[in-house]
C-alpha cells in the first residue's frame, strides 16, 4: 500500500515528465499499477536518452554540470559532426521521447481509473 507522500511525490514526478497535472487531481487514485506502469515508462525514457547523451558528454565543450550560457557557438562544430555521424540514433531518440509523452502518458493515466 502506497503512502500519501509517496503518492504525492510521484504525482509531482509524472506532471513533470509527462507536463500534464491531470497526476494531481489524481493522486489519491495512484497505486501499484500506477508504479509499475512509471517504472516501466522511465526504464525506456532512460534507454531513450543513453545513447544521445553518449554522445554530446563526449564532446569536451558541453557543460556537463549547471547551465552555462554562450558554450553553444563554440561547440558547434564538434555537434555538428556529432550529430551527422549520429544522426538516425538522435532521430530514434527523438521518436521514442515523442512516444514516451503521447503513448505511456495515456496509459499510466488509465491506471488512476
Amino acid at each position: 500500500m502506497l503512502t500519501q507522500s509517496e503518492k504525492q511525490n510521484l504525482a509531482d514526478l509524472l506532471e513533470i515528465i509527462m507536463d500534464d497535472n491531470a497526476y494531481q487531481y489524481g493522486v489519491n487514485k495512484i497505486n501499484s499499477k500506477t508504479v509499475e506502469f512509471t517504472e516501466r515508462m522511465l526504464a525506456q525514457l532512460i534507454a531513450c536518452n543513453r545513447t544521445v547523451a553518449l554522445i554530446f558528454t563526449a564532446l569536451k565543450c558541453v557543460p556537463k554540470g549547471a547551465f552555462v550560457p554562450g558554450w553553444l557557438l563554440s561547440c558547434l562544430p564538434g555537434l555538428w559532426e556529432a550529430s551527422k555521424a549520429h544522426q538516425h540514433e538522435i532521430y530514434s531518440s527523438m521518436l521514442c521521447l515523442a512516444h514516451i509523452r503521447a503513448g505511456w502518458n495515456e496509459e499510466i493515466k488509465l491506471t488512476l481509473i
